[in-house]
C-alpha cells in the first residue's frame, strides 16, 4: 500500500510539472508518444525517490538535485522553443511552490492533531496523515492548474522564453538561493530552533518574490520584442519611402520619353527628308542610348509589380548584373500592393547585394507565376557561400542589430497571408522560393 500511494503521489507531482510547463512552452510531441514519455518520466522520478530514500534517507539536497535533473532531461525531450536555463528556472519555481504548500499543509495538519510536525510525519500509515496528503495534492493540482490558466490567458509567456538564456541565468540565481534558504529553514525547524510560523511566512515571501521576478521577466521580454518590431517597422517605412521615390522617378522618366517621342520623330523625319542620313543615324543612336538607361524588361500586366521589377532590373544592369525574368500574367493578383512591394523589393535587393560581393558571373533569375489558387515566386542569384541555420541566414555584417530585417519583413508578410517559403544554397546560387495561397474574387 505504501509503495502504491508513493507511485500515485509521484504521478500527480509529475502531472503538475507538465501542466505548469505547458503554460510556458509548446509540446514537441502529441498523442501516444507524448504520454508514453510522460509515463517514463513518472517512473524515473519514482525510482529516484525510492533509491534516495533507501540509500540516503536524510540527504534532502541529493534527492532534490536528482529530481530536478530528471525533470530537466525529460523537459528538454518533451518541450521545444525553450532554453535549458529557462526550463530549470521553471522547474525550480514549481518545486518551490509545491514544497511551500506541502510544508504549510503539514504544519496546519499537525496543529489540528495536537502534535508536532516531526511526530505527525512519523504517522505515515495513519488515517490523519493520509487525509492530509490528499488535501495537499488537491491543493497542488488546483493551484498549478489555476496558475497555468492565468499565464496562458493573461501573460502569454511562450515567445518570451525562447531567447536570452544568459539573462535567465541571473534570474535562476534567485530561486536557487530561495531553495537553499528554504532547506536551511527546514533543517533548523527539525531541531526546534525557530518557530514554524516564521518558516511558513518565509516560504510564502520567497514564493511571492519569485512570482514577481517572473512577471518582471515577462515585461522585459515583451519590451524587447516591441523594440525589435519598432526597428523592423522603421526599416520597412524607410524602405517603402525609398522605393516610392525610385518608382516615381521611373514613372516621370517614362512620361518624359513619351512626351518627347513626337519631337524625336519630327526631327528624324526632317533629317531623312533632307538626305542627312549619317546625322539621322547618329541621332537615332543617341535616342537609343538614352532609352537604354531605363530598361523595361517586364510586362506582367500588374502596374505595381511592373514598376518594382523594372526598377530593380535597372539597378542590377547598372551594377553589371545579368537579370532574367520568366513571369506570366499577374493582372489578377489581388494582394495588397504595399505588401507585394515590400516582399519582392526586399528579395531583389538581397539578390543584388549578394551579386555585388562576387567579382564575376553575376546573375539574377526571377520566376513568378499565378496558377489556379497559388502565387509562386523563385528568386535565384549567384552568391558567396551562405550559412542557413534553422531557416535563418547568419549575418556577417558588423552591426547585426540594424541588419537582417529584410528577411524579417519578408517572413512577416508571408505569415500574414499564410504563405510558405524555403531557401537554399547550392552550386554557387542562393535560392529563395515562396508560395502564397490566392483566392480570386
Amino acid at each position: 500500500m505504501e509503495y502504491f500511494l508513493s507511485l500515485i503521489y509521484t504521478i500527480i507531482d509529475v502531472g503538475c510539472i507538465l501542466i505548469f510547463l505547458d503554460a510556458f512552452s509548446d509540446r514537441r510531441f502529441t498523442g501516444p508518444k507524448y504520454w508514453g514519455l510522460a509515463c517514463l518520466y513518472s517512473v524515473s522520478a519514482y525510482l529516484i525517490i525510492y533509491i534516495c530514500t533507501y540509500f540516503s534517507e536524510h540527504d534532502v539536497f541529493l534527492k532534490i538535485a536528482l529530481i530536478l535533473l530528471c525533470g530537466l532531461v525529460f523537459g528538454r525531450v518533451l518541450y521545444k522553443s525553450i532554453s535549458t536555463i529557462y526550463l530549470l528556472l521553471l522547474l525550480v519555481l514549481e518545486y518551490l511552490l509545491t514544497y511551500t504548500i506541502s510544508f504549510a499543509n503539514l504544519y496546519i495538519s499537525s496543529l489540528v492533531c495536537g502534535v508536532s510536525v516531526q511526530v505527525f510525519q512519523q504517522q505515515e500509515k495513519m488515517t490523519p496523515f493520509i487525509i492530509s496528503s490528499a488535501i495537499y495534492y488537491f491543493l497542488e493540482v488546483a493551484l498549478i492548474v489555476t496558475i497555468s490558466k492565468v499565464v496562458k490567458s493573461k501573460w502569454n509567456l511562450k515567445d518570451g522564453f525562447k531567447q536570452n538564456s544568459a539573462r535567465a541565468l541571473l534570474y535562476l540565481s534567485f530561486p536557487v538561493a530561495s531553495f537553499a534558504m528554504l532547506l536551511i529553514l527546514l533543517r533548523i525547524s527539525s531541531k526546534q530552533e525557530i518557530s514554524n510560523n516564521f518558516i511558513i511566512s518565509s516560504c510564502w515571501i520567497i514564493f511571492i518574490a519569485n512570482i514577481a521576478i517572473l512577471y518582471l521577466l515577462n515585461q522585459m521580454e515583451q519590451q524587447r520584442q516591441n523594440n525589435e518590431r519598432l526597428l523592423a517597422l522603421s526599416q520597412q517605412l524607410q524602405f517603402q519611402e525609398k522605393n516610392i521615390k525610385e518608382i516615381s522617378s521611373l514613372y516621370s522618366s517614362q512620361r518624359k520619353q513619351v512626351h518627347d517621342f513626337r519631337a524625336h520623330l519630327n526631327t528624324l523625319t526632317e533629317l531623312l527628308d533632307n538626305a542627312h542620313y549619317n546625322d539621322a543615324k547618329a541621332y537615332l543612336k543617341s535616342i537609343s542610348d538614352q532609352h537604354n538607361e531605363r530598361v523595361f524588361l517586364v510586362n506582367c500586366h500588374h502596374t505595381v509589380l511592373d514598376a518594382v521589377f523594372n526598377l530593380k532590373a535597372s539597378e542590377a544592369l547598372k551594377k553589371n548584373i545579368n537579370i532574367h525574368f520568366e513571369i506570366n500574367d499577374l493582372s489578377q493578383l489581388s494582394f495588397d500592393p504595399i505588401d507585394l512591394t515590400v516582399l519582392l523589393s526586399n528579395l531583389l535587393d538581397n539578390a543584388i547585394e549578394g551579386c555585388e560581393k562576387i567579382p564575376s558571373g553575376r546573375e539574377i533569375q526571377i520566376f513568378a507565376s499565378l496558377e489556379r489558387e497559388r502565387f509562386c515566386c523563385i528568386v535565384r542569384n549567384t552568391s558567396l557561400p551562405v550559412r542557413i541555420t534553422n531557416g535563418e541566414i547568419l549575418t556577417t555584417k558588423s552591426n547585426s542589430s540594424l541588419h537582417g530585417y529584410g528577411l524579417i519583413n519578408v517572413n512577416a508578410i508571408l505569415n500574414k497571408h499564410n504563405g510558405e517559403y524555403t531557401m537554399s544554397y547550392k552550386n554557387g546560387f542562393f535560392q529563395f522560393i515562396f508560395e502564397l495561397p490566392h483566392h480570386q474574387d
